[in-house]
């Protein structure tokens, strides 16, 4: 982030608002339900407080009303162009911003998309490849300050995306809003005496409205009177914090699952098999025909703009918003593009948003490469070979395999059409871009994840001619120019906010002044082709163009697999078997797939449970697909025309989906960076400077005692002057000395002064959480509680004083090889004591770390593998509370890779729900983010303030191939009715690393404590 923004939200509120996104493989985000504000009237919307109101005198009230309208007007005008530019006011104001912007006509090397060709109209990219499109890196970045620090692991994404938003219309109301005053010139001429200061706004983004407040004393004099009024309050009925939440969930959605790539890829898929000149090259296909397609590049590239992209990304739908509707058909593979086209975000309904997606190809050329490629033919990898002595006919394959680069814009619009109608709006349209990018057939999840796909360098020579289907636009001529009046000449007069046709038309009625006029817009933009018209330049340009389809000049057969005169040889009876009950199913799809793409869906089974027909040829790898719902997918691979000769029937077994109701509780991780803070701090009190403490200091000379000296201090040094004192015994020379049991008690103390120096020595240097040392903060806690275990007993136990001295001695003597003559001297116990302050404090410390002591994350390697230890954590796990929930997801492992159906639940649960997971046996990944929903603060910490969280993220789990996934036998299963899950819960945090930190330690923790959280079936 730079200095800028930094600064910028560095003031502080009450209203702090937080929400934590679920990267990976769950992402949920509920929208809370709106409380709809009535519609109001223009002025009203925008009145002050009551009491406010009430004290402003009748004679003054039209000032006050004046300086209302004008931060009306500023603020609509303000707010509007946020909506337009993606969260921006002005991108070229680098001060207001916050960052310079580069925009070109290339979409796809700019900062951003320039929406309209006969004006600046950018919208800035809100997720993009930063990189140059040749992908060194595939460094991606964002034009949005919430999701570029999501992006760099802040979880408070969406607080600092509205702050900025508050930032810009603060600073666009102080710099407009004496223009729109005009030193109150017109009220000043009426006589009134007027003086104002300083003007101090405070924008906020409310749940349903947006508040502005502005700190400007204006004193007022007429006829005698004076009156003052310190600020001024309007609110917008704009419902801006919804429509951003759902346009932060859109970006995110795509950061996490790369949905516009998906769709991309799928329809490439879609319009390429079989293999034809007019279609898309196949990302992997395999035939035998002696026949081949040949394309050229820039017509493959025109076909993807114009009958792929600009048709279809504009049919994109999110869930539950005003215009989305659920599309169905027959077909598989166009049902599948519907399914894609449609996204399940929202967990609750918005049907007051419409979103709509859109791509133009007027808006600049995509990036667009495609290999292997001889020039710009693009040919398949034949290998033709012939029997010897030509015993048999010749054979062909043809390997069709493309590698795509691509990258374009996406603009998302979402539309209200309940904000700003008191302020004379028609509703309020918030828009954003996102860029698609592709490198390799691969998204860029999958190239930053060390997945992009690289293509085979060369496929042979070939030399051909090639036309095919073209596309040709038509110009989109603009109508009239649409302006608004900004500006009111009187209070009086209420021009401000009237359209009018031409900018001399509106700069005539909008007090003469053109500069005051604003261009909104064209009236509609015109089809040369045709004469159709149409509300905005991207629609004219998308439907604009004219497709031909002129004679391919190379010979090519379409391979037609999937038709009924294919399907060859004798019949062959498929059977569906249950495999739990091992009852026939009926009602189960059949696809017959051939090679590495190509796929025909047969018919389904009847009520035996058995499906009888010829099949298609194919000699190559072939499979079968048995799908139902309700079931996981049977497969059959490595099947053949060839090798299914004789064969009566198949018998598949599908595995039924079991839905289990899961419970969970929660295991305690200490937060050990507050052990650490315990043990040793640079300031303050800390247990091992308050056990020994060694200070330095030197004093030169001529002073007496001359050079380094060293001060030593603590309640093990006071102890160990105690034994000193208490054992001794005078010498014939007049000195004193150890007693035998002074030296055997002085030994085990010089030992622990020895094990608390190496303590301090393993945390002394951590000074943040991603610094620190886990198995040094756990080594030094076992070295302080065994210092403190000495002490205390030595303090309290005069049993083990004396089981100490005893065992000294005999250990002396066995060292020694012969006996060292001591007997137990003492008749009566003696008295080894400290000041009952000093003892009081010793015991709270050997308590405070004797209870810390017995978490998990203490367990030494023998503990974390008894299974009494493992019995005793679960059973004190604890169940969720008010304000806790867990979001679950359970993803099964293929077991093969011919799989190609993938079972994943997601679930959320909280205190009283009920949540199902679907599993059937076979192994699976678990993965589980705890979030409690209390309030808490972060303090401030560097240039960080102090941040409120309206809760967070403070646990969880990761069962994965990394820490052993879970393996879910028949038996245990079927056998019982629920699933106990268990989940690690971290501590509440002191500050912006242990957020980080203790949260992103999950993984840590699932593999070091895995058998701790093995799921259990239970009844």
């Amino acid at each position: 982030m730079n200095n800028t923004a930094v600064k910028r939200f560095s003031r502080s509120k009450k209203a702090q608002i937080s929400i934590f996104i679920i990267i990976g493989v769950v992402l949920v985000l509920s929208f809370a339900a709106l409380i709809v504000v009535s519609s109001l009237r223009r002025d009203s919307a925008l009145s002050p407080s009551t009491s406010q109101a009430a004290a402003i005198p009748s004679w003054a009230a039209e000032i006050n009303s004046y300086v209302l309208s004008c931060i009306q007007k500023i603020g609509v005008i303000g707010f509007k162009k946020i909506g337009l530019q993606g969260g921006y006011i002005d991108m070229l104001n680098a001060t207001l911003s916050g960052k310079h912007f580069v925009f070109s006509r290339t979409p796809t090397e700019s900062d951003g998309v320039l929406f309209s060709l006969t004006g600046f109209h950018p919208i800035p990219y809100w997720f993009y490849l930063k990189d140059k499109n040749d992908c060194s890196s595939c460094g991606v970045a964002s034009n949005n300050y919430g999701i570029q620090l999501y992006l760099a692991n802040f979880y408070n994404f969406f607080d600092y995306g509205l702050k900025d938003m508050e930032f810009q219309a603060e600073k666009f109301i102080q710099s407009e809003l004496p223009g729109c005053i005009n030193d109150f010139s017109s009220f000043k001429s009426a006589g009134y005496n007027i003086t104002y200061g300083n003007i101090t706004p405070q924008v906020s983004i409310g749940d349903r409205d947006v508040t502005l407040a502005v700190d400007f004393p204006v004193t007022i004099g007429s006829g005698g009177k004076t009156t003052a009024i310190p600020s001024f309050i309007s609110t917008l009925d704009l419902r801006l914090k919804e429509i951003y939440q759902l346009a932060a969930l859109t970006t995110l959605y795509q950061i996490n699952f790369q949905f516009l790539e998906n769709i991309t890829l799928f329809l490439v898929d879609a319009n390429s098999i079989p293999p034809d000149p007019g279609k898309m090259p196949p990302r992997s296909y395999t035939d035998h025909s002696f026949a081949t397609a040949m394309w050229g590049v820039p017509l493959v590239k025109e076909n993807l703009k114009t009958m792929l992209l600009a048709p279809r990304i504009k049919e994109i739908q999110i869930n539950r918003t005003r215009n989305a509707v659920r599309r169905t058909s027959a077909d598989p593979i166009t049902q599948g593009i519907y399914n894609l086209l449609f996204l399940d975000l929202l967990l609750n309904e918005s049907k007051d948003l419409e979103v709509d997606f859109m791509y133009s190809p007027s808006w600049g050329d995509i990036y667009f490469d495609i290999n292997p490629k001889q020039g710009i033919l693009l040919t398949p990898d034949s290998d033709r070979t012939t029997p010897p002595y030509n015993l048999g006919p010749p054979e062909q394959t043809n390997n069709y395999e493309f590698f795509y680069d691509i990258s374009y814009p996406v603009v998302v619009i979402i539309r209200d059409n309940r904000s700003l109608l008191s302020e004379g709006e028609k509703g309020y349209t918030f828009r954003f871009a996102l860029e698609a990018n592709i490198r390799g057939n691969r998204n860029l999840l999958q190239c930053n994840t060390g997945d992009c796909g690289l293509a085979p360098f060369n496929y042979g020579q070939v030399t051909g001619t090639y036309s095919g289907t073209a596309a040709t636009p038509g110009a989109c001529a603009p109508g009239r120019e649409i302006f608004v009046c900004t500006k009111d000449c009187l209070p009086a007069y209420n021009n401000a906010g009237n359209f009018y046709f031409g900018k001399s038309v509106c700069g005539n009625a909008c007090c003469n002044d053109d500069a005051s006029c604003e261009f909104v817009k064209n009236e509609f933009f015109t089809c040369s082709l045709t004469g159709t018209k149409y509300n905005t330049e991207p629609d004219c340009a998308i439907d604009c163009t004219t497709i031909t389809n002129p004679p391919f000049n190379i010979n090519t057969v379409q391979t037609v697999l999937c038709d009924p005169e294919q399907r060859l040889y004798d019949n062959l009876t498929i059977s569906a078997i249950d495999a739990k009950t091992t009852q026939p199913i009926s009602d189960v799809s059949i696809t017959w797939g051939c090679g590495n793409a190509w796929e025909c869906p047969m018919e389904k089974t009847g009520e035996d449970g058995a499906f009888s027909s010829k099949f298609p040829f194919c000699s190559g790898d072939g499979y079968l697909l048995l799908a139902k719902q309700g079931y996981l997918a049977g497969f059959k691979p490595h099947l053949s025309t060839t090798n299914l000769l004789g064969k009566k029937s198949i018998p598949i077994t599908l595995e039924p989906i079991r839905r289990v109701p899961v419970q969970a509780s929660s295991i305690t991780v200490t937060n050990l960076f507050r052990i650490k803070r315990a043990l040793f701090r640079d300031m303050g009190n800390s247990i091992i400077d308050d056990l020994y403490h060694e200070t330095s200091s030197s004093f030169p000379a001529p002073f007496p005692g001359a050079g380094a000296s060293v001060q030593v201090s603590g309640y093990l040094k006071d102890l160990m002057d105690e034994v000193e004192q208490e054992f001794h015994s005078p010498t014939t020379s007049g000195g004193s000395t150890l007693t035998k049991e002074g030296q055997a008690l002085m030994d085990k103390l010089y030992e622990a002064k020895a094990n608390i120096s190496r303590a301090k020595s393993l945390v002394e240097t951590y000074k943040f959480w991603h610094d620190m040392g886990r198995e040094n903060v756990i080594e030094a806690s076992y070295l302080a509680r065994g210092v403190l275990t000495l002490m205390y007993n030595l303090l309290h136990d005069d049993a083990f004083v004396e089981k100490t001295i005893k065992e000294y001695w005999a250990n002396r003597a066995a060292s020694s090889g012969s006996p060292i003559p001591y007997t137990f001297p003492r008749t009566k116990y003696w008295n080894i004591g400290l000041p009952a302050p000093y003892t009081a404090q010793i015991t709270a410390y050997f308590q405070f770390l004797q209870n810390e002591m017995k978490n998990i994350v203490f367990l030494q390697e023998g503990e974390r593998k008894d299974p009494a230890v493992i019995e005793r954590f679960q059973q004190a796990s604890t169940p969720l509370q008010p304000e806790q929930e867990l979001f679950i997801t359970v993803q099964k492992k293929k077991d093969s890779p011919y799989e190609q159906e993938t079972l994943l639940t997601q679930a959320i649960m909280n205190q009283g729900s009920q949540p199902f997971i679907e599993l059937v046996p076979g192994t699976f990944d678990l993965f589980i983010q705890f979030r409690d929903n209390a309030p808490f603060t972060i303090p401030p910490s560097g240039y960080l303030p102090s941040i409120d969280y309206g809760g967070g993220l403070f646990g969880g789990i990761e069962i994965n191939p990394d820490s052993r996934q879970w393996s879910v036998a028949k038996g245990p299963l079927d056998a019982n009715t629920k699933v106990q899950l268990y989940f690690f819960r971290t501590e509440a945090t002191g500050g912006y690393d242990e957020v980080l930190g203790e949260v992103g330690d999950m993984a840590y923790y699932s593999k070091r404590f895995r058998k701790f959280i093995e799921p259990e079936f239970v009844s």
